[in-house]
């Protein structure tokens, strides 16, 4: 599969990024894709670097051990597990190659957007939520339900006969992954009402994750939605019961914390990449968003780890 060859060279010539932006580097955007987890992932030493997808991702590891990190999440791999990270959220992870079986599944809200296909029953899955737990066991049947739904893709893809972006069961067969998984899922609040459905909601936090680390006043997101910055703290409120700017604030802190917990970068070093001329105001901003300093948060990682 060409995406598949290119993405693997990707890896051998950018694997020593602090953090691979795959939109940076894969030439044509694949709206869609599946594939088995032990062809995608891997390189020869199992690692699978630092990177972001712009997809909502899916691992079912069906066998296979190592660990995981899901932005701050860090767990470890094992059978039977089905790990989601919702799109532009950093994910690494180190593999048992000898032994690893499974399925990657990804898309992006664009492609069923395409299909004029309703777009909230997607959108307001709670796994694909940056708050949701990153991983789930499963029982053999619930896994196997999701394998027949994976196969079925992959055939329809490797067929040829029709366009995989042009094929009707598509977007139907990943929706109906999704209602699965949210149904086998302990820890995703069910979102039924679709009252809740808000598309300014949807279009505000898709913009912070593609502007944070340039933009952090809430003046630029409104003048984006075309909407006064009064209104979109408003809506925003009520909705997540925090302010505009507060939502902007903990995606930065979150990725702070991300490259404090696993990259060798300087506090510094950090702060440039998140767009802080100042690294003293960096950390203030830092303590004032978690409560510690960044020596402090370090020192808590370590603590759990020990």
């Amino acid at each position: 599969m060409p995406y598949l060859q290119q993405y693997r060279e990707m890896l051998k010539k950018h694997g020593s990024d602090v953090i691979i932006e795959i939109k940076n580097y894969t030439q044509h955007h694949k709206p869609f894709f599946v594939a088995k987890l032990e062809h995608f992932s891997l390189r020869s030493d199992g690692k699978f670097p630092p990177q972001r997808h712009s997809h909502h991702y899916f691992e079912l590891v069906l066998k296979g051990q190592g660990s995981k990190t899901v932005g701050c999440n860090k767990f470890e791999i094992a059978d039977n597990m089905l790990i989601t990270v919702p799109a532009r959220v950093v994910q690494s992870g180190t593999y048992c190659s000898e032994e690893l079986s499974g399925y990657v599944l990804g898309f992006d809200l664009d492609f069923f957007l395409k299909k004029a296909f309703p777009r909230y029953l997607v959108e307001n899955k709670g796994m694909l939520n940056n708050s949701a737990s990153p991983y789930m066991s499963l029982t053999t049947l619930q896994a196997s339900q999701l394998v027949c739904i994976l196969e079925f893709l992959l055939t329809e893809c490797e067929d040829g006969s029709v366009d995989p972006f042009e094929n009707e069961f598509i977007p139907i067969k990943i929706l109906e992954f999704l209602i699965l998984c949210e149904r086998y899922s302990k820890h995703v609040v069910p979102s039924g009402d679709t009252k809740l459905y808000n598309k300014l909601i949807v279009d505000f936090n898709r913009l912070i994750e593609n502007n944070f680390m340039d933009q952090r006043t809430v003046n630029f997101y409104a003048a984006e939605l075309n909407i006064h910055p009064n209104s979109l703290n408003a809506i925003v409120k009520f909705h997540s019961g925090h302010s505009a700017k507060s939502m902007i604030n903990r995606r930065i802190a979150d990725e702070a914390k991300y490259l404090l917990a696993n990259t060798e970068l300087s506090v510094k070093e950090i702060a440039g990449k998140l767009g802080f001329d100042d690294p003293n105001y960096f950390s203030y901003f830092f303590k004032r968003e978690t409560d510690l300093s960044a020596l402090e948060f370090k020192q808590t990682l370590f603590l759990k780890t020990a």
